[in-house]
C-alpha cells in the first residue's frame, strides 16, 4: 500500500500531518568540494524528495496545508513553479532531457503515473498499469518500475515485479519477479532501480533468506 506522506501512521494514532504542523523542512546546497551549506529559500511546509530535472533545474514534493504537490526550482532555488495540483503527488523523475516530469498520483484506489511537460502543462496518465518508484533509462526511452498488470490489479495476493515499460507505448516489454519481500523496503521518492550508464542493466534490492 502507498499512503500519502502525511497519512504515514506513527505511534500513539498520530500521523506525520500531526507530528509536522507548523514544522518547515527545506533544501540546502552544498558543493561536492566541501565548504558551508546554502539554504534554498523555497517556501514553507515540508520539502522532499529533490531530484535533478535537466542541467538547471530541480523538482521536489512540497506538503503544506495538507497537500503534497510537485515543485521545479532552479539548482539556487531561485523561481520555484508549482506542477501538480495534488490533494497528493509523489516520486517525481523527470526525462534524462529534463523536458518532462514524471510523477505518482496515489489518491485512488489504484495509484497512477502520470507525466507533464516539465515546464508545466496538462498530465497526461503514461500507463493504465501500477507503476510506481520509476527509473529512467539514460537513454530516455525506457523506465524500470515496480509493476502490476492492469488485469492483475484485483488478484488476491498479487506479487509485484519489476517491469521494464517502453515509455512511448506505456507497455511492458519485460517483466522480472524477485524475492519475496524484496520491493518491500523502497522508499518514498525513490527509485527501484538504478540503471547503469550505458543503460543495459540494472541494479536493484534483492531480500535473500
Amino acid at each position: 500500500e502507498i499512503l500519502p506522506l502525511a497519512e504515514i501512521p506513527l505511534k500513539g494514532g498520530h500521523n506525520l500531518e500531526n507530528v509536522l504542523a507548523g514544522v518547515s523542512i527545506g533544501l540546502a546546497s552544498i558543493s561536492p568540494e566541501g565548504g558551508a551549506p546554502s539554504e534554498l529559500s523555497l517556501g514553507g511546509g515540508v520539502v522532499a524528495s529533490p531530484r535533478a530535472c535537466g542541467p538547471v533545474n530541480f523538482v521536489f514534493v512540497r506538503t503544506l496545508d495538507g497537500k503534497a504537490t510537485v515543485w521545479r526550482a532552479d539548482l539556487r532555488g531561485s523561481n520555484p513553479q508549482q506542477l501538480t495540483q495534488g490533494p497528493v503527488t509523489q516520486m517525481p523523475l523527470c526525462s534524462p532531457d529534463g523536458k518532462t516530469l514524471y510523477y505518482v498520483d496515489p489518491t485512488s484506489a489504484i495509484p497512477a503515473l502520470w507525466k507533464i511537460p516539465a515546464e508545466g502543462g496538462s498530465p497526461v496518465r503514461v500507463s493504465q498499469d501500477i507503476l510506481v518508484h520509476p527509473a529512467i533509462s539514460p537513454d530516455g526511452r525506457y523506465m524500470a518500475a515496480q509493476y502490476i498488470a492492469a488485469e492483475e490489479i484485483a488478484t488476491p495476493n498479487r506479487q509485484p515485479m519489476i517491469g521494464i515499460i517502453d515509455i512511448a507505448t506505456g507497455k511492458a516489454l519485460a517483466t522480472y519477479t524477485p524475492p519475496p519481500g524484496s520491493l518491500q523496503n523502497v522508499g518514498e521518492g525513490e527509485s527501484l532501480a538504478a540503471w547503469q550508464p550505458d543503460g543495459k542493466s540494472l541494479l536493484f534490492p534483492v531480500v535473500t533468506q
